[in-house]
C-alpha cells in the first residue's frame, strides 16, 4: 500500500510537470482576436516589446516578454478564402494584420523563459503577397526548422506556397535557450525585393528532467509490484 501511495504521488507530480502549457502568439492586430487553444499573446506593431506575457490557460508568465525587431510594417490579410486552420493555428491569426518587411532581416526575441528547459517552436507564415515574393529564411537560434516532423523546410520557406497552398507549419524541437536565455526567431529574405511574413508562433516547454525521472521512478514501481 506505501508502495501504492508513493507511486500515486510521483504520477501526480510527474504529470503536472510533465504537461507544462502553451505560449501563443498573434503577430498583427486586427478584427477578431484568436482564441483556439486558449489565450494568446498579440504584438500590436511592428517594432514593440510586449512585457505582459502569459501561457494558454491566461495565467502570467513572471519575467517574459517578447520583442520584436526590424520589422517595418503590418500588413491585413483580410481574404478569408485564403484562411485555414489546422493543429494550434487559428484562421483569425492568418487573416487580420500581420507582420511585413521589404528585404533585409527581422527578428524576434522571447526572453525571461525558465532556464534548463527545452522547447518546441512552431511558426505560422501564410498568404499571398500583391507583388514580389515572400520567400525567406527562417530560423531559430541559428537553426532550421527539424524536418521531420516539420511540414516543410524553413530555408526558402515560401508563405504563398507552403503555407497557404500546403499549410505547412515550421517547427523546432527540444531547442534549448541560448547564451542570452533567449529564443530568437530570425527572418531573412532570399532577395532584398522579397518580402518577410510572420503571422503566429507556439512555444510549448518540453516535460523536464524531474518530470522524466519521476515517471521512470514509477515505471519502475509499478515493474517491482507486478514481479
Amino acid at each position: 500500500m506505501r508502495k501504492l501511495a508513493l507511486l500515486a504521488v510521483l504520477l501526480s507530480a510527474a504529470a503536472a510537470q510533465a504537461a507544462p502549457l502553451d505560449i501563443l502568439i498573434d503577430f498583427g492586430a486586427g478584427g477578431v482576436a484568436p482564441t483556439l487553444g486558449g489565450t494568446w499573446n498579440t504584438l500590436n506593431s511592428a517594432d514593440m516589446t510586449l512585457w505582459t506575457v502569459n501561457d494558454s490557460a491566461g495565467t502570467l508568465v513572471p519575467g517574459a516578454s517578447i520583442v520584436s525587431i526590424g520589422w517595418t510594417d503590418t500588413d491585413v490579410m483580410g481574404n478569408t478564402m485564403y484562411a485555414w486552420q489546422k493543429d494550434w493555428v487559428d484562421a483569425r491569426v492568418l487573416t487580420d494584420f500581420n507582420f511585413l518587411r521589404m528585404g533585409s532581416m527581422s527578428a524576434v526575441y522571447i526572453r525571461g523563459l525558465p532556464p534548463g528547459q527545452l522547447y518546441d517552436v512552431e511558426v505560422a507564415a501564410s498568404g499571398e503577397p500583391m507583388t514580389g515574393s515572400w520567400v525567406a529564411d527562417y530560423k531559430l537560434n541559428m537553426a532550421l526548422a527539424t524536418v521531420p516532423p516539420s511540414d516543410a523546410s524553413s530555408l526558402g520557406y515560401d508563405p504563398e506556397t507552403d503555407g497557404q497552398a500546403f499549410h505547412s507549419i515550421m517547427r523546432w524541437q527540444g531547442v534549448p535557450l541560448d547564451f542570452n536565455g533567449e529564443l530568437v526567431l530570425i527572418v531573412q529574405t532570399s532577395s532584398p525585393d522579397y518580402q518577410s511574413l510572420l503571422n503566429g508562433m507556439r512555444i510549448t516547454p518540453e516535460p523536464t528532467s524531474a518530470a522524466v525521472l519521476l515517471l521512470g521512478l514509477g515505471a519502475s514501481l509499478i515493474r517491482r509490484r507486478r514481479a
